[in-house]
């Protein structure tokens, strides 16, 4: 059973296989409904004409529990970019997140101090090897907590 996954609202589907491969689309204009899959393309009159002669079914829109939040945050912790690849690492408990959908480097969400050489220094966002290699403290969700605590941090130096 192939399965349409809806693009633009009556307007664009994307057709996928049983193992979630996009194979081929479907197209609505006006006049006429187009189905393509591979190079092959079948015009139909209406919607309706090509779902009785495909084997398609469109997929209902689900609500992703990611997407409740908005889009510059990780588990609640703010970002400046739109992320992507969301994980939780449990041993430093940290949410990370990459910067494009093919990336390998890991950013940190939210705000942290980073002890550099002797001093400690404000970080927004920074690469996860950057924690992994120098003291910090973090993540904090607004930069009220984050002076908090480096002022605290400066003090016991």
């Amino acid at each position: 059973m192939l399965k349409a996954k809806t693009i633009i609202d009556n307007r664009f589907w994307v057709i996928e296989n049983d193992s979630g491969e996009r194979i081929g689309t479907i197209a609505q204009n006006k006049d006429k409904v187009s189905y393509r899959v591979g190079d092959a393309i079948e015009d139909f009159p209406s919607f309706a004409d090509m779902l009785k002669k495909k084997n398609v079914i469109i997929a209902r829109k689900t609500r992703d529990v990611k997407k409740t939040e908005s889009s510059t945050e990780v588990y609640s912790y703010p970002t400046n970019h739109t992320p992507h690849n969301h994980i939780w690492n449990v041993q430093m408990k940290l949410p990370l997140y990459t910067k494009t959908a093919k990336s390998s480097s890991y950013h940190c969400a939210g705000y942290y101090i980073i002890k550099f050489d002797r001093t400690w220094c404000k970080s927004f966002t920074p690469k996860l090897i950057t924690l992994q290699r120098y003291p910090y403290q973090g993540p904090f969700t607004n930069k009220t907590d984050l002076t908090s605590a480096l002022r605290k941090a400066l003090e016991t130096a």
